[in-house]
């Protein structure tokens, strides 16, 4: 894992982790930590909890997707597929923003996880 985001642009990534920015020195990490799960249909849900980001911690919720099982052959087990997205307020966590506001206040975070079972089973 690492504590740098990775853009298309190297400059644009030290910017980025610049302290009006991340700050990614001072806080390497972006931590969700779930309180509750309400279950909104049969392949959906919302995860309720606590995003800290930059030092600030702030209440949020994750709204999951469920994408299903398959075997997955390169990994010779089974998976299970997820999305989840969270919209924050960028400036409520102290995160920077561009000249001519050419980014909004208002950031959609995108998870897409694959969870394998574990080879022991």
């Amino acid at each position: 894992m690492t504590a740098t985001p990775i853009t298309s642009d190297p400059d644009f990534d030290q910017t980025l982790c610049g302290a009006s920015w991340f700050d990614c020195d001072a806080h390497p990490q972006i931590v969700f930590r779930s309180e509750r799960i309400e279950v909104t249909g049969p392949d959906t849900g919302l995860i309720h909890g606590q995003l800290t980001l930059k030092g600030v911690t702030q209440p949020a919720v994750l709204e999951t997707q469920f994408y299903g099982g398959v075997f997955n052959p390169l990994e010779a087990r089974q998976a299970l597929g997820f999305g989840a997205d969270m919209t924050i307020n960028r400036t409520e966590f102290g995160v920077g923003r561009l000249p001519g506001n050419l980014i909004g206040d208002t950031v959609v975070i995108r998870i897409e996880a694959e969870f394998l079972r574990d080879r022991g089973d």
